[in-house]
């Protein structure tokens, strides 16, 4: 018990409290014109409710996802970035679902998710594993072309 409370006082020690405190004043003035808008007759309880429970699973999510060691999980590039491209091939198939005529959407049965977000974050790990892992060969031509040229393509 000992030990799971200095690893909890550890990571809340550092967390960017600053970053924090804005996201939940942004929330918070977001469910005061949300009231307001109520007063007014323009938007209904229900979505108020939903809001403060939205934000509330939100902050809860930073929290856990802040928990997370990305510099490990940038490692394992190999495993989830084919994993990506085929979640986002996957869309011309019929799981692929079709929303304001755009392709994008996966449906899995349970969740729709948009494959192409997943994509995007396996793409930003991988290149920074790999940018890291050049180090100071990226100042020699060769490395800093093939990474120019990536850069444009994307």
């Amino acid at each position: 018990m000992k030990t799971v409370l200095k690893w909890l006082g550890n990571y809340f020690r550092h967390i960017d409290w600053i970053l924090l405190l804005i996201c939940l004043s942004i929330s918070a003035f977001d469910i005061f014109l949300l009231s307001t808008l109520n007063n007014l007759g323009y938007v209904k309880q229900d979505d108020i409710e939903t809001q403060v429970v939205a934000c509330a699973l939100g902050i809860g999510a930073a929290l856990i996802i802040g928990m997370i060691d990305y510099k490990r999980l940038s490692k394992y590039w190999y495993v989830y970035g084919p994993l990506a491209v085929i979640l986002q091939l996957l869309l011309w198939t019929p799981l692929g679902v079709t929303r304001a005529g755009d392709l994008a959407w996966l449906n899995l049965g349970v969740i729709t998710i948009q494959p192409s977000e997943i994509l995007k974050l396996a793409f930003i790990l991988s290149l920074a594993w790999h940018i890291a892992k050049l180090g100071d060969k990226m100042n020699s031509l060769p490395h800093f072309c093939a990474y120019t040229s990536l850069s444009r393509s994307g």
